[in-house]
């Protein structure tokens, strides 16, 4: 694919992700600093490729070098970026955890193991069910708490995904904004990460070449 087209490709997918316009250009601009500096990288290669002087092992050894600069440079923006994303993505999962409700904690102890005493005997497949149903029409979020908080060497749902994912719904649910800004923000990053490995893939396959060469195998 041809930088043109590849950043084409990741502009369409920053347009169709839901992102604002400050985040779109925000992606944008991180994807044209990638392809600029990989267009910048090969041009370089194909002038190396060209001089008639550097013998086959020479040409190799001023490509990886090329190629180990332009990793640096691309790191040197791109992994703060990451992380900065990964900062913001942390904070924003955070405020869509649930909250344990205002009130007396004994009162809402009480009224969990009172729901917990009914379905004790129930088979966790029902209850997973339950839990799950839920999850999903918001109508009973103390149960689901009674669940979640079950005794550890009693739990009603051995399955800590399910929790996890029934937690994430009823967090979501009550941080509906957070929710769309955590979708926002992972897809931030999925783009600006995908375009980046695609870029080191390619620039990591001068280093085998080059140790085969050294090696006397190529």
């Amino acid at each position: 694919m041809t930088d043109d087209l590849m950043q084409q490709a990741y502009f369409a997918q920053s347009e169709s992700n839901n992102l604002n316009e400050q985040q779109i250009e925000s992606t944008k601009k991180g994807l044209t600093l990638i392809v600029d500096n990989m267009t910048e990288y090969r041009e370089a290669v194909t002038h190396v490729k060209a001089d008639g002087d550097l013998s086959p092992k020479g040409q190799l050894v001023k490509i990886n070098d090329l190629a180990q600069t332009t990793e640096n440079r691309l790191a040197g923006f791109v992994n703060p970026k990451l992380a900065q994303l990964d900062k913001r993505i942390a904070e924003t999962e955070e405020e869509t955890r649930p909250q344990h409700p205002d009130g007396d904690p004994v009162v809402e102890f009480l009224r969990q193991r009172e729901i917990r005493d009914r379905l004790v005997d129930m088979d966790e497949l029902k209850i997973v069910g339950l839990y799950q149903s839920l999850a999903t029409s918001g109508k009973d979020d103390l149960a689901m708490r009674a669940i979640e908080e079950s005794p550890a060497a009693f739990p009603l749902i051995s399955d800590a995904a399910i929790l996890a994912a029934g937690k994430a719904a009823r967090g979501e649910r009550h941080n509906p904004k957070s929710k769309e800004l955590l979708e926002q923000l992972k897809s931030m990053r999925s783009i600006l990460s995908a375009a980046y490995n695609s870029a080191r893939a390619e620039l990591g396959l001068k280093d085998g070449s080059l140790e085969a060469i050294a090696a006397g195998t190529a």
